[in-house]
């Protein structure tokens, strides 16, 4: 079977928050999604925000508790290549406290749920629930994925059409995984109409009710203009787009949260940074 890996949720938020504020400056005059799109054209449309290109995203994830007080602290680097076959994405986590690495690959089957798995330093793999938290941290892996953006059962929440997050009109889609998924048995996506870009998330657990409980919730805090390079008509030229540069994560009730501070996109990565993410 023919393997996909997903795209980091990171580069994403970055991608959708990049042309979100490009849409505000320009002032588009017609919604790029309407009431009669279905909710997997919205799907379709945040896939279509994932960079198409090899990048490079470091950064770190900080915990700290509701005083502000830092608890927790990782820094990290991952590498997306979606243009490889197959497409590939690595990550490694790295414990301020000097603490082992943490080297994950995750990968997604067609028409399955993605995986995650953890390469250890003798060479064998351990595959924790997707729904599991990064070690020290309230980000799941669900979190650093886009997995429900290719579930294909997506309805809207009629009661939550025309919501606004920062300013923006969103719909309001519910997705839910093709097989259980570790106690997220939905998430709901807020995806601004003017630009088809997801502007927040939550994960959601059945309530016992009928309904659903809210069990984690993402959003992004802060924007930072960042350089990037294109290239047109057989011409490279240097850019610059504005990107989400912190991201808050926090479970429900929790008493503290973690913020995924985005520091440097590499839109050219070296071949040494490639070749390390083909081992």
């Amino acid at each position: 079977m023919r393997t996909r890996v997903l795209a980091v949720f990171l580069a994403a938020f970055c991608i959708a928050a990049a042309r979100a504020g490009d849409a505000a400056q320009s002032a588009a005059p017609e919604d790029a999604l309407s009431l009669e799109s279905s909710a997997s054209d919205i799907l379709a449309a945040c896939r279509a925000m994932l960079p198409a290109k090899p990048v490079e995203i470091k950064g770190r994830l900080t915990r700290r508790n509701r005083k502000g007080i830092v608890s927790r602290e990782h820094s990290f680097a991952i590498y997306m290549d979606r243009t490889a076959v197959p497409a590939k994405i690595r990550a490694e986590i790295v414990p301020a406290d000097g603490s082992e690495p943490l080297r994950v690959e995750v990968s997604r089957p067609d028409g399955g749920c993605a995986s995650v798995e953890i390469l250890k330093a003798d060479g064998s793999r351990e595959r924790p629930e997707m729904s599991g938290d990064v070690p020290g941290t309230d980000v799941s892996w669900l979190d650093l994925t886009l997995d429900f953006l290719w579930w294909t059962d997506a309805s809207f929440e009629a009661e939550r059409t025309g919501e606004t997050v920062h300013g923006q009109e969103c719909l309001v889609i519910l997705a839910k995984p093709p097989s259980p998924y570790g106690g997220v048995g939905a998430v709901r996506l807020w995806v601004d109409r003017k630009t088809g870009c997801m502007m927040q998330a939550e994960q959601l657990a059945a309530d016992g009710a009928g309904g659903w409980k809210s069990v984690r919730r993402l959003w992004g805090t802060r924007l930072k203009k960042f350089p990037g390079h294109e290239t047109v008509n057989g011409v490279r030229v240097e850019t610059k787009r504005w990107m989400a540069s912190a991201i808050e994560v926090q479970k429900t009730g929790g008493i503290h949260r973690t913020k995924i501070s985005i520091e440097e996109i590499d839109d050219e990565p070296g071949p040494a940074v490639r070749e390390a993410a083909r081992r």
